[in-house]
């Protein structure tokens, strides 16, 4: 199979898993057309964005952490992380749906949904917070 193809079969089997273990409760709360959009986002990115996610999702987890370590969500660290996730939800979501006001309400899910808590305080204690705080900051920075 060419590189091509191997990333191809890789985005195809990113949405398989995310629909086995997702796509009930995703279509359920926003409904098919929505699912169906993000998937196919998913499948038309390319290489390039494939690889600035993941340097995207990297730099969050570093920024968070950082920002843990000087306890200032509202401060740089926080800021970059906010600004990296923002980067990130964007290859993810179809094209032109973002709004900091929903990604703020989004962010509101990592703390209330226990598989996104698990998975930022798996960084670090206290990474879920601080990730939402620096979110937030965000938002309010947009909404002035």
């Amino acid at each position: 199979m060419a590189d091509n193809g191997r990333f191809k079969a890789l985005k195809r089997d990113l949405v398989e898993k995310n629909e086995r273990a997702y796509g009930a409760e995703v279509r359920d709360r926003w409904g098919d057309a929505a699912a169906d959009a993000a998937n196919a986002r998913l499948m038309g990115l390319s290489q390039e964005e494939f690889e600035r996610a993941r340097r995207l999702e990297a730099e969050v987890r570093a920024e968070v952490l950082a920002g843990l370590a000087d306890g200032d969500p509202d401060g740089s660290h926080g800021a970059a992380a906010a600004r990296a996730h923002a980067g990130w939800l964007q290859l993810f979501w179809p094209e032109g749906t973002y709004t900091p006001e929903a990604h703020a309400l989004l962010a509101q899910s990592y703390l209330a949904d226990e598989r996104f808590r698990a998975y930022y305080e798996a960084w670090a204690p206290g990474a879920a917070g601080f990730l939402v705080r620096a979110i937030e900051a965000l938002a309010q920075e947009f909404a002035s």
